[in-house]
């Protein structure tokens, strides 16, 4: 484990908001993990947390590389919110880039499924991916054309640009997310998209009143928990401006209205994990500016 300093301002005195263990995924785990606010800045994030040796046993486990490729009922919805998130995607680009072919960079890809479901035609498709496991499944699941293991920021893309970079359920995993998008700027081309797919929403209702049983709290994984205001500070400062927000849950497989709002009384009355939930997560877009 060890401790870090806020990663927008810097400061090392953060609040503590709440404290979760018990590891689900590795029961050996009895560690208690601290989820703080920065004073300053309000960035809220896990600390201390897992280092990056013992992230990378973490995400060797054989559940996070291979977990998503069963036909379960779960991985149908998943692939029905790929669909609905692959559709909204490709209008903005088709509007962006018109006929030419697009650089599309998927960072954290996982087992490729993703890029697998995204159009071959008009897209050359790149990958990157901090699990060697994922990374080996990822190949064999899409057509990618090249891809680089590792994280992000400390990858050589050498003379490589792109137009865009997404990042789906993952900008709240990495361990530096200012240098990460430091990085995302230096390899998209001028005015190149940076997408920041379902991202836990800290600042949504099921976030602020269910705390630690929030069931996004995963602090072994979910290193940083962001809100619109600490998402907009980490993109001013490393040469984004947002252009849209999406809120991926009306309209989805995930989305019951009637039994979600049942839900979220009965599983806070009764000591329960929230459902899931409106707010949640959010999808941000974002362009590339010249750096301040």
């Amino acid at each position: 484990m060890e401790t870090v300093k806020c990663n927008i301002c810097g400061k090392k005195t953060p609040t503590q908001l709440w404290a979760k263990g018990k590891s689900k995924r590795n029961p050996k785990d009895r560690r208690v993990y601290r989820i703080v606010q920065c004073k300053k800045c309000g960035l809220i994030y896990t600390n201390p947390r897992l280092t990056s040796k013992e992230l990378e046993e973490y995400y060797s486990l054989a559940s996070y590389a291979g977990g998503r490729t069963t036909a379960s009922e779960k991985n149908v919805k998943r692939a029905k919110m790929y669909e609905i998130e692959i559709n909204q995607i490709m209008k903005i680009l088709k509007k962006k880039f018109r006929k030419r072919k697009i650089k599309f960079l998927d960072s954290g890809c996982g087992n490729g499924l993703f890029l697998q479901a995204l159009p071959d035609k008009g897209i050359e498709k790149y990958a990157t991916e901090f699990s060697k496991d994922a990374a080996r499944i990822a190949k064999k699941n899409a057509k990618i054309k090249k891809i680089w293991v590792g994280e992000l920021s400390k990858l050589d893309f050498g003379e490589e640009k792109f137009d865009v970079v997404h990042m789906r359920a993952v900008f709240e995993h990495v361990q530096n997310p200012k240098k990460v998008l430091k990085k995302t700027h230096d390899i998209l081309k001028d005015k190149g998209i940076l997408i920041l797919s379902t991202t836990p929403n800290v600042g949504g209702p099921a976030a602020r009143v269910y705390k630690y049983r929030w069931v996004l709290t995963k602090p072994e994984e979910h290193i940083y928990y962001y809100t619109n205001k600490t998402i907009d500070k980490l993109l001013d400062m490393t040469g984004f401006k947002r252009f849209k927000t999406y809120y991926p849950y009306l309209n989805t497989p995930y989305c019951n209205l009637l039994k979600d709002h049942l839900n979220f009384v009965w599983n806070y009355i009764s000591g329960k994990e929230s459902a899931s939930f409106w707010r949640s997560a959010f999808t941000i877009y974002a362009r590339k500016q010249q750096k301040k």
